[in-house]
């Protein structure tokens, strides 16, 4: 039920990434994201952010700003809305991994969060060239993406 975030720029996408860090929260007065967070926020962790009011891959750059390792965005709305999370903006694209799950999960990891509680979370993302524009004669593949997420 994890669905990945497109974030990866023809610099990085080479790269695979797999992250063990603690989830964090934001700030309660910016819990979906949208305003910049405070320096080291996120610092080695895990962003835990709701899903509203302004881009996912702005959420995930103003989180990348404060630290964070990797987000994991949580629906506002069930059922879960959408199945891939393209980046948009008029702004860089983040170089970290970003997730989105479903509300009752991101509800249910940011009660346990706001309890007092240690949540150790893996992300795992393998990045996928995707190739366009190429010419007929060329050998690759153009006209397909596939991609597959596994974990709960």
């Amino acid at each position: 039920e994890w669905e990945v975030l497109l974030t990866d720029t023809m610099a990085t996408q080479k790269k695979q990434r797999n992250t063990t860090a603690l989830l964090r929260l934001p700030q309660s007065d910016n819990l979906q994201g949208c305003s910049p967070h405070p320096s080291s926020h996120f610092e080695n962790r895990i962003a835990l952010i709701e899903r509203g009011s302004c881009y996912f891959s702005w959420k995930v750059v103003l989180a990348e700003e404060a630290g964070a390792l990797a987000v994991i965005i949580f629906d506002t709305v069930d059922p879960q809305s959408t199945a891939v999370l393209a980046i948009a903006g008029p702004f860089q694209n983040p170089r970290i991994a970003a997730y989105l799950i479903s509300k009752a999960k991101g509800q249910d990891l940011a009660a346990r969060l706001e309890l007092g509680g240690d949540i150790e979370v893996v992300c795992s993302w393998n990045p996928v060239e995707v190739w366009y524009g190429l010419p007929n004669t060329s050998s690759e593949f153009n006209d397909t993406l596939t991609l597959e997420n596994y974990g709960d």
